[in-house]
């Protein structure tokens, strides 16, 4: 079963959590399934780190688990840097040597907002290292495959979610 990409709404700015505010040009929301899907902010933390934060409104009556599908989650630049994805905050990829539903995953609680950070280490077109954060752009676009894990029916659904014109801050 797999769900596609609905229409996109902006929202008003909003204060995160972190004090860090974010135009309203980020505050991208797509309906995917019985998700509500936020793209927060894409943060530039050095040459060798960029964040993804995606939050993810679980509108369902169930308990459900998200996990990075086998296949990795894609971030670009308007520069045509290539981002190599290397984690999130919920642990491995789906069906990638080890995975458990029972240790990783992003649990995502019935009637909830869970947020989720993707990792990504900037490459250059042809695969060489960046040499400065001034040479990683500021407009991005990013997809993200996941997998649902049902806990109550063990039941899994694959997603995807794409958002694009993502301005960047950089710290």
């Amino acid at each position: 079963l797999t769900s596609g990409i609905e229409s996109a709404q902006s929202t008003s700015p909003q204060a995160p959590a972190t004090g860090r505010i974010s135009s309203s040009n980020n505050q991208k929301v797509k309906k995917v399934g019985d998700l509500m899907v936020t793209m927060k902010d894409v943060v530039v933390s050095s040459k060798e780190r960029v964040g993804v934060i995606m939050d993810f409104f679980n509108q369902s009556d169930k308990e459900l688990k998200l996990a990075a599908s086998s296949g990795a989650p894609r971030l670009t630049d308007e520069r045509g840097n290539v981002f190599i994805f290397y984690g999130y905050n919920g642990g491995d990829r789906h069906h990638i040597g080890g995975f458990s539903w029972k240790s990783d995953g992003v649990g995502l609680n019935a009637k909830s907002l869970s947020t989720v950070i993707l990792y990504f280490q900037p490459r250059k077109i042809d695969e060489k290292r960046i040499d400065t954060i001034s040479e990683i752009g500021t407009n991005f676009a990013v997809s993200f495959d996941y997998v649902l894990y049902d806990l109550k029916d063990k039941s899994e659904s694959h997603h995807s979610v794409s958002f694009s014109d993502v301005k960047a801050q950089k710290n």
